[in-house]
């Protein structure tokens, strides 16, 4: 014999209730207002906030509010700013020759060759900056050139 017998919760203490289950968002339907079926199915189309362009009903655009180009834009935009902010930390200019004409000629070399990870890199330049220098683009692959060239010469020394 079950504990509880149809139409009983067991958070009710085995009250007998009235209120059923929506089948398509699993609320709890009766009471004294109307139900309103939070399924994305049953609202109808939903629309970008920045775009107007038409959400759709699958993938992690049901539950968002914006739509997939809109939000890789707003993390370009992110990132942009976040590099920018690094850059100014790190003097703005390259370590090894000075260079600070273009912006985007700078980049942030691995000090530790075996902490390489390319997820979300920005964040842990900013998060670790002691790992890392600014370079030139130039120098930077000078530096990776020299860093493989010992790494071959000490393979075939041993």
């Amino acid at each position: 014999m079950p504990l509880f017998e149809k139409g009983q919760i067991p958070w009710n203490k085995g009250i007998p209730t009235k209120n059923e289950r929506c089948t398509d968002c699993g609320t709890f339907i009766g009471g004294k207002t109307e139900h309103i079926c939070k399924s994305v199915e049953k609202r109808g189309p939903r629309y970008c906030k920045n775009c107007i362009r038409k959400l759709k009903s699958t993938g992690w655009e049901r539950y968002s509010k914006i739509c997939g180009p809109c939000g890789k834009k707003i993390q370009r935009e992110n990132e942009r700013k976040l590099r920018e902010e690094l850059i100014q930390i790190f003097g703005g200019k390259c370590k090894k020759c000075g260079y600070d004409d273009f912006k985007e000629c700078l980049e942030f070399h691995h000090l530790n060759k075996g902490e390489k990870r390319n997820k979300h890199f920005l964040k842990q330049v900013k998060k670790h900056s002691e790992h890392f220098e600014l370079l030139c683009n130039r120098c930077h692959r000078e530096t990776e050139v020299l860093i493989k060239r010992d790494d071959f010469k000490i393979q075939f020394e041993l």
